[in-house]
């Protein structure tokens, strides 16, 4: 599918021979239906990588792990995102979060209702069919859905820039396979989503000629206008920067075809137009949880500078498999501390040199903006911008630079790909390129050790670089034989960074299948939020609630805090506290009490201490309280006690 990307300058040598490009489509739609195949095997299964045996029992058999174990430190996976989304499949919608809280949509990206979010997001709309459909599969199938589209989109959309399809495949490799997709259960995957989709539309669209254009062009623009909204709302700290750098290099490639100019110009004003008015119309049907957001402590009012993160942070990615058993890097986790293969703009910039005078003006022009797009963030990562600048770039500000650390690799990813497949690398550059590439991550395999994680060996450095040199240089090799082994090797490579942070789950464990979630769901009834609410002690208890579908009270603060706050805070004194999205809401049982105390322990964390009788407790319309010990007060009676996590729970009704 290459094109040349300016006719005046086109020439027999540089034109991809039309075999080639056959074979590049015929590739492309094979790996579409093999990965439909994957999909459908996945979620019959009933497999996953989430974490949520991280719940069961010490000797119980209701965890479901086929392969690895689970991972306490993405606790936003199993005990928050996972736990809603099996609600949503419990009782069909989410009127079981808690009253304190805005619809969920903006932060959660689970539908409450409205067609539009269910277009927007339609992995998570059929969520909604749980009622009827059985959960296992429905939550695997929605699970995977963006991590094979994915690996679906990028060669698809670098064949369009003027990749070929196998270097654009071992792209696709590289992105899922990044440290920080496993440690983030694949967050920055539905972050790419977006500008991956919007970009496929609008060069899919421009391609297309005849009488075929007045149905495909309505359709293209409508889907990619659906992608364009998911923008502000999947992750903005990762979703607005990669976005804007995957449109941009479609945008500029789309406005040096001069062939497709005009109708690739005329798609993205009309994606972009079609997709601000469902922005406007999604945050309008939203407008209370918009506005707590905007006037939250956090993450509302955050905003960042550039910060010299140091070259240890930035490019450790190929070190990080060394991360996947303790102890932790010395100051953060492996969550924190992961990133993606930033260490490849090494190569993007050598390339770019190799091969700019055979490029075209139009190439020249892509390749530009793929090294401005690094150099700002990498600028942004490794140089202290002074706060009075950095907190006022537009969109850049709302990006803290430990996110930029995470996913800035990611696009590297792509531009190697992009330039790599053009034209054939000379020995000379590739190997100047491994060497420079391979001494980069000697220098950052010293500092990790020496200021992180004690227990790298040296002996691992020098192997970890060497394999990373090694790889670049036999993908560079104009033996086609010879790069699909650096390919292969890359692969593995790769793959052994990260095989081994999540595990492969099948089923809900112990969210559904246990007897704690047996004696809530049972006693929860019809799960009409009007027969009452149910609290928890524990932020590892509201899973089990939330999970089945009981109407809460305490649980997440997705959307900002509603006006509920008032009822347990009329004054406002401990507003500081609970004024934040994002957060978890728990609540301390305290029978000598007499008015409540409200805290935020953590920047996610909110805790409510108060009596059980407390008369907002019943203004809120609470009715049952769980507790890891047994209370004594006239308003409670015991209905049950059992074991969850291992921990004794006892579960009250209040009269």
């Amino acid at each position: 599918m290459r094109d040349n990307l300016d006719v005046n300058e086109s020439t027999a040598e540089r034109a991809a021979p039309p075999d080639s490009e056959l074979r590049d489509r015929r590739n492309l739609i094979r790996l579409f239906a093999v990965l439909l195949v994957i999909w459908c095997g996945l979620s019959l299964a009933a497999i996953t990588t989430s974490s949520i045996s991280s719940f069961a029992s010490k000797g119980s058999t209701e965890g479901g792990v086929i392969f690895g174990a689970p991972r306490a430190i993405r606790s936003d996976e199993y005990a928050r995102s996972t736990p809603l989304q099996l609600g949503v499949e419990a009782v069909g919608s989410t009127r079981f979060v808690t009253p304190l809280t805005n619809s969920p949509f903006l932060i959660s990206n689970i539908p409450s209702g409205p067609l539009l979010e269910n277009l927007v997001y339609p992995e998570k709309a059929i969520l909604q069919l749980g009622p009827w459909l059985p959960d296992g599969q429905l939550f695997a199938a929605s699970f995977w859905a963006i991590p094979l589209l994915v690996v679906a989109l990028v060669p698809l959309v670098l064949v369009l820039w003027g990749a070929r399809f196998w270097p654009a495949l071992l792209a696709a490799a590289a992105v899922v396979l990044s440290p920080c997709v496993a440690w983030w259960s694949m967050l920055p995957l539905v972050a790419l989503v977006p500008g991956l989709a919007v970009s496929a539309c609008l060069l899919l669209g421009s391609r297309v000629t005849g009488p075929r254009r007045w149905l495909w062009w309505p359709l293209l623009t409508a889907v990619g206008a659906l992608a364009c909204t998911r923008i502000p709302f999947s992750y903005a700290p990762w979703s607005l920067p990669l976005a804007a750098a995957v449109i941009a290099i479609t945008a500029v490639t789309l406005f040096c075809d001069r062939e497709r100019r005009r109708v690739g110009v005329l798609l993205l004003l009309a994606t972009g137009a079609l997709a601000a008015v469902v922005t406007l119309l999604i945050l309008w049907q939203n407008a209370a949880a918009f506005e707590a957001i905007q006037q939250s402590l956090y993450p509302g009012q955050r905003r960042s500078s550039g910060e010299n993160l140091g070259l240890a942070r930035v490019f450790a990615a190929p070190f990080e498999g060394w991360m996947q058993d303790p102890p932790n890097p010395a100051g953060g986790n492996p969550s924190e501390f992961s990133s993606s293969w930033t260490f490849l703009a090494v190569a993007l910039f050598g390339l770019a040199i190799a091969t700019w005078r055979r490029s075209t003006r139009a190439e020249r022009v892509q390749t530009s903006v793929f090294l401005a797009i690094t150099a700002l963030g990498l600028s942004w990562i490794l140089i202290d911008w002074p706060a009075v600048i950095g907190t006022r770039v537009p969109l850049l500000s709302l990006v803290p630079p430990l996110r930029m650390q995470a996913i800035l690799g990611l696009f590297i990813t792509l531009g190697v790909a992009t330039l790599l497949s053009r034209y054939p690398v000379r020995w000379p550059t590739a190997t100047t390129i491994a060497v420079a590439s391979a001494a980069l991550l000697v220098v950052v395999g010293l500092l990790i050790s020496d200021q992180y994680l004690k227990t790298l060996p040296a002996l691992v450095v020098l192997l970890v670089a060497g394999t990373a040199g090694a790889v670049l240089w036999l993908l560079f090799n104009s033996n086609p034989k010879v790069a699909a082994g650096g390919g292969v090797l890359a692969v593995v490579a790769m793959a052994a960074t990260v095989v081994f942070v999540n595990p492969l789950q099948q089923g809900l464990g112990p969210l559904r299948n246990s007897a704690a979630a047996a004696m809530v769901s049972g006693l929860a009834g019809d799960k009409q939020p009007s027969n009452g609410l149910w609290a928890a002690h524990d932020l590892m208890v509201n899973p089990l609630l939330a999970a089945n579908g009981v109407p809460m009270l305490s649980g997440d603060q997705w959307s900002g805090p509603s006006s509920g706050w008032r009822v347990l805070d009329p004054s406002g004194r401990y507003e500081e506290a609970w004024n934040r999205a994002a957060a978890w809401i728990t609540f301390e049982w305290d029978t000598e009490l007499r008015a409540p105390v409200i805290t935020a322990p953590a920047a996610d964390a909110i805790v409510v201490r108060i009596s059980p009788c407390d008369p907002s407790l019943s203004a809120l319309n609470l009715k049952h309280l769980l507790s890891g010990q047994p209370l004594q007060a006239t308003c409670l009676t015991e209905q049950g006690r059992t074991t969850w996590a291992s921990e004794d729970l006892w579960v009250y009704e209040r009269r």
